[in-house]
């Protein structure tokens, strides 16, 4: 992390124009060079005069252009003392990174702006956007580098550090995010189903949780409004084996797919089957699951989420080609914000009931029975809030274990103890590069956040990949813990 101040009595040395003058002027700002030249930390000290409505276009220009170039941009002009008898400035201190603003303050104030700029993000966001690429040119020869290394500090940080960050925090972004979700879901769905020319959709709840299911029962339902007229055959499969430990999460499926108005069915062996062939009906038929692999007229659909598919937590007992993994990039703590999102929404009390109900039960991680990952003894999976929260570290800010760490101890202070952080890091990294051969061969899925678990989403990790150097860093942080 970089602590930067920008007060209007000691201004940061212009490293780039006025962004209004750049603007005007032409649609290459000095900025744009610096960024390309490997700069992380733009700073602009322009005399730039004070007018009614300026202060917000003034925002949102460093805003857009912070997100533009993946940087920090850290803007502060002239303060009140360089106002003349026509033209007025009033000393605004603005840092933004990649789109968001950090710290700033009032135009004609006394104040000014500290934020922590977190460098190693912004690294990560470029080398993750194949289109930036920084490459030393002659243009950039007269620049003047400097080389410099941060340990990582002590003291609170500033910034906010979220808990949840797969999850706005605002509540507007929140509920757009959600509908969106569910609508890509759809979507992706119809496309899938179009390309294999499925006759038949069934959704399998054998491994899922009942949160999962209910998720991936919205989406079905969505898509099934989108298509209707098309859609052949399509039914909520229910196992058997979910029956005998989970009849009471069945039984609510059951009851959320009856009301957004999808036919059921029953997933079963041919001896369970036998037993059941009573209970069949057209409108509650029981399918033989031999049956169902052999027929390649059928698209399943797997309710997974990424942080299931990331730590290994999952079993895909059908074609893998003939999966479809529906929440295949939606993080664990975010599976339940959509399904609650939609209760509020919509205008049904009965679904809301049912809605509600659903995403009440306990939505932790849980090792699987038959689990092909190998973990240490003394590691033990953490909640699923810190395990989402040290996968967001790993995949989308690609922040090394120690950093993590530090951040996690922010964020959940008072709520875990520094000891407990470590063990459950350990666990996290070890079930994740332990299933990394599993994710290999993962079904297709809707891309819909920006991070992923597979080549299509850009991450390109090798199938056997060596945790040594992420387990000593590990170590260390769990020796450090218990000294």
């Amino acid at each position: 992390m970089a602590r930067i101040r920008c007060s209007a009595a000691a201004r940061c040395r212009s490293y780039a124009w006025d962004m209004r003058f750049a603007r005007t002027s032409g649609p290459d700002p000095p900025s744009i060079h610096l960024a390309l030249a490997g700069a992380m930390i733009i700073c602009n000290g322009p005399a730039s005069n004070a007018s009614l409505e300026k202060d917000l276009y003034r925002r949102s220009l460093i805003s857009g252009q912070s997100a533009r170039l993946l940087c920090c941009y850290a803007y502060c002009s002239s303060g009140q003392g360089d106002s003349t008898g026509d033209v007025t400035v009033g000393g605004q201190e603005i840092i933004a990174e990649n789109g968001s603003i950090l710290a700033q303050s009032e135009p004609f104030g006394d104040g000014f702006a500290v934020a922590d700029v977190d460098v190693e993000s912004l690294w990560g966001a470029r080398r993750g956007m194949s289109s930036f690429h920084v490459e030393p040119t002659p243009q950039y020869a007269d620049y003047h580098e400097t080389m410099f290394d941060m340990t990582i500090p002590d003291h609170p940080l500033m910034r906010p550090v979220s808990k949840q960050p797969f999850i706005p925090a605002d509540e507007k972004m929140r509920a757009d995010c959600c509908s969106l979700a569910v609508t890509m879901q759809a979507h992706g769905l119809a496309a899938r189903v179009g390309a294999q020319n499925a006759d038949h959709l069934v959704i399998d709840t054998t491994n899922s949780s009942v949160t999962n299911t209910a998720l991936a029962v919205l989406a079905v339902a969505r898509f099934y409004d989108l298509e209707r007229p098309a859609v052949p055959d399509m039914y909520v499969a229910i196992s058997q084996d979910a029956q005998n430990g989970q009849s009471a999460n069945v039984k609510l499926i059951e009851q959320l797919a009856d009301a957004l108005g999808l036919p059921l069915a029953t997933l079963a062996s041919a001896r369970a089957e036998q037993q059941n062939a009573a209970q069949s009906s057209p409108e509650h038929p029981v399918l033989d699951i031999q049956e169902l692999i052999g027929d390649t007229s059928w698209l399943i659909v797997n309710p997974s989420d990424m942080t299931q598919l990331a730590l290994g937590l999952t079993q895909f007992p059908f074609d893998l080609g003939r999966q479809y993994g529906i929440n295949s990039q939606i993080a664990h703590t975010f599976v339940p914000v959509i399904p609650r999102q939609y209760a509020q929404e919509c205008a049904d009390g009965n679904l809301q009931t049912l809605l509600g109900a659903i995403c009440d039960p306990d939505n932790e991680l849980h090792i699987p029975e038959h689990d092909t990952v190998s973990m240490s003894e003394s590691a033990e999976l953490g909640p699923a809030v810190v395990e989402d929260f040290y996968l967001d570290g790993f995949l989308r800010a690609q922040y090394r274990p120690a950093k993590t760490f530090a951040l996690a101890r922010q964020a959940f202070a008072g709520e875990y103890g520094e000891h407990e952080l470590p063990g459950w890091m350990k666990a996290f990294y070890e079930r994740f590069f332990g299933s990394q051969f599993l994710r290999h061969s993962l079904p297709d899925g809707p891309r819909i956040g920006s991070a992923g678990l597979d080549l299509r989403d850009g991450f390109m990790m090798p199938t056997y990949a060596q945790s040594t150097l992420w387990m000593n860093e590990v170590d260390a942080l769990l020796n450090a813990a218990t000294k």
